[in-house]
């Protein structure tokens, strides 16, 4: 796979390199309209050391995938952005990818001076974000792998306070 960092070819497990990959050899897309410094700015978040609970250290975000004949790129795009919790974004014709990190200062405080109207605010979440009930679906070993629904959870206490069921 094309590493724009070394502008060479490599083995890579790194996720936004398997994007970068998949738009121009999948989808076609040609090098002038790819911006490759964002992918190579995304590969390095990729690639950041993460303590592991174990006190071991992996790289961020790494992927391993086969990717079918009939699998529709749109979804494939979708399961690798979900993989390094990025965006492949199109501006002006051109191709850029954003990793999941925080881009913000390291350390920001508010400053009185910085407020400029009214601050308001909930220690509540609103009734449409909160929810009392959850149902949900996993992929059953046990019964040939196939999509199986898990119990559901609700709490009974929560669902008469909030008026009805507000499930998720």
């Amino acid at each position: 796979i094309y590493d724009p960092r070394s502008g060479m070819a490599v083995y890579t497990e790194n996720t936004a390199l398997h994007i970068l990959w998949f738009l121009r050899n999948r989808c076609g897309v040609p090098g002038d309209e790819i911006v490759f410094e964002t992918f190579a700015s995304g590969a390095n978040i990729c690639d950041e050391s993460v303590a592991n609970p174990d006190n071991t250290t992996s790289p961020r975000y790494r992927s391993s995938c086969v990717i079918g004949a009939d699998e529709q790129r749109t979804n494939v795009l979708q399961k690798l952005e979900a993989a390094c919790g990025g965006r492949t974004i199109r501006v002006g014709g051109r191709w850029m990818f954003q990793a999941g990190a925080y881009y913000g200062p390291y350390d920001f405080e508010v400053t009185e001076d910085m407020v400029i109207g009214t601050i308001t605010g909930s220690t509540e979440p609103t009734n449409d974000a909160a929810i009392n009930t959850v149902r949900g679906t996993f992929i059953d070993t046990s019964q040939s792998w196939t999509e199986t629904d898990y119990p559901e959870v609700s709490v009974a206490e929560w669902v008469v306070e909030d008026g009805g069921e507000a499930a998720e």
